[in-house]
């Protein structure tokens, strides 16, 4: 079978592939002008005309992070030529890369789930760094960024953010200092965040089951707290959930461990790590056009090469699925699919309850258990900002501007099938070019106000349709609606 899908893959995708790089520069304009028409669309509905409220121009614009997201956004800034200061908790650039960060969840052997080829902010990765940079290379390639661009000295070091209200005149009044100290109010023409929330103060893990497991003497931590595999050596070990974390959290612990089974609420599709010893974002991303290889027909080769390199989710133990490949974000095959065939992980569904150092599981099953990992994921959250915007909802315009408030921006991790930096570098283009366009007061900045509580173009495309909105095709949102309107709201 798999000698069959190896033809199929040499005779069907490769000549598909070199198609593709022969006629990449003749059918980009082809798939522009189909993006920008649906974007003018957008852009051309009706809606009443707005006038630009009063803005406090002498102002700073203040970013709080300097991890991936806040850092292009102070380079975009810089570039703009406007005044802007940043805040960082820690004492150094990185957010969650920053080896001395003790909020960030990156374990030892943490690896950036995409390749280099789309993980960078526009600046180059050193071309003998590995494809999958290790923690230890991001973090230095952000702190690199920051020094090229001569970010650091406009960035408070050691400061926290305490509270954050608006001014009547649109501006921002923000009580910032050194952790633990009662802070000093500045006022701020806008206010950028770009915290993120894979750290250890935005986890998740449902409290009802910890509670039950910790009194059951089964030793909990959520999967931010994993470092090794060492505290695993022998013992029965849950890992509760089966996304990228879970997977290579099991599958880690599956080479010391007595027992490990993986907790799944959600069958995932796992697809690899490399297609004919290319990284799979990258062969992803040199796809053809939509009119040259529809995406019905795009899908099949897809589940060739994911049939051929991982095998079907159904075949290695996880339940039946409830999606098709890419209607929700993958898992990436790093060794999970080998441990579950040698039997080294076992799937079981979701847990129903702990009592007695056992897990009960929803079928019914109850199994003994050492020790569980709550690979349960994180929730967006900004304490220090008035509860209306603390959590902000699924109307974000373009995934970051507030629709009622102007000059607030939230540098959203909108999920995509490949690195989330280089959206990152977009968005920051489109946020600067905003402030510009606000000080020139151009017709399209003042447009834009009533536009931005529209609901947004379609960013999805065919793919991430069952997953949540800000699941988005990049090439549609990030290398097509984002430049078009950075360039659309300076006219």
């Amino acid at each position: 079978m798999r000698f069959l899908l190896l033809l199929l893959l040499l005779f069907v995708v490769v000549p598909l592939r070199a198609v593709a790089s022969l006629t990449a520069a003749c059918t980009s304009g082809v798939t522009s002008a189909i993006y920008a028409r649906a974007f003018s669309e957008w852009a051309n509905q009706p809606v009443p005309a707005l006038s630009l409220p009063s803005v406090r121009f002498d102002l700073p614009i203040l970013v709080i992070g300097a991890g991936p997201a806040g850092l292009p956004v102070m380079k975009e800034l810089s570039d703009a030529g406007l005044p802007w200061e940043a805040a960082e908790r820690q004492a150094e650039v990185g957010g969650v890369w920053n080896p001395d960060n003790p909020l960030s969840p990156a374990y030892l052997s943490l690896r950036t789930n995409s390749s280099k080829s789309t993980t960078h902010l526009g600046d180059p990765v050193p071309a003998d760094w590995p494809e999958y940079m290790t923690k230890d290379h991001a973090g230095l390639y952000l702190r690199q960024y920051a020094d090229r661009h001569g970010l650091r000295p406009q960035i408070h070091f050691r400061t926290e953010i305490t509270t954050i209200r608006e001014n009547p005149d649109g501006s921002w009044r923000v009580t910032m200092g050194a952790p633990g100290s009662p802070g000093v109010e500045r006022d701020f023409r806008a206010v950028v965040l770009a915290t993120g929330f894979h750290d250890k103060n935005s986890r998740y893990f449902p409290q009802e089951l910890w509670d039950q497991a910790t009194r059951s003497g089964i030793h909990c931590i959520h999967g931010s707290d994993y470092r090794n595999n060492d505290p695993y050596r022998d013992l029965r070990t849950l890992v509760m959930g089966s996304g990228n974390t879970g997977a290579e959290i099991a599958t880690e612990v599956s080479r010391v461990a007595k027992e490990t089974i993986l907790s799944v609420r959600t069958s995932p599709w796992l697809v690899p790590e490399y297609v004919f010893g290319i990284p799979a974002d990258k062969f992803a991303k040199a796809s053809p056009p939509r009119w040259l290889v529809p995406h019905w027909l795009e899908m099949k080769i897809f589940h060739l090469i994911q049939r051929y390199y991982v095998g079907h989710p159904e075949s290695l133990g996880f339940p039946k699925l409830d999606h098709d490949l890419l209607e929700r974000l993958p898992v990436a095959d790093r060794g999970i699919a080998r441990a579950l065939r040698s039997g080294k992980i076992t799937i079981s569904p979701t847990v129903e309850r702990f009592e007695s150092g056992k897990a009960y599981f929803t079928d019914g099953t109850a199994k003994p258990i050492d020790s569980v990992v709550f690979a349960t994921g994180y929730r967006t959250r900004y304490p220090f900002m008035p509860e209306r915007w603390q959590e902000p909802n699924d109307g974000l315009s373009f995934w970051m501007f507030a629709p009622d408030a102007p000059n607030l921006v939230y540098m959203q991790e909108v999920g995509v099938p490949q690195g989330v930096w280089p959206v990152f570098a977009a968005q920051a283009k489109f946020a600067a070019a905003y402030f510009v366009a606000q000080a020139k007061s151009t017709p399209n900045c003042r447009r834009y106000l009533s536009l931005r509580s529209m609901p947004n173009p379609d960013f999805k495309g065919e793919i991430f349709l069952k997953d949540k909105p800000r699941f988005v095709d990049p090439k549609i949102y990030g290398e097509s609606h984002l430049p078009a309107i950075t360039d659309w709201i300076g006219r």
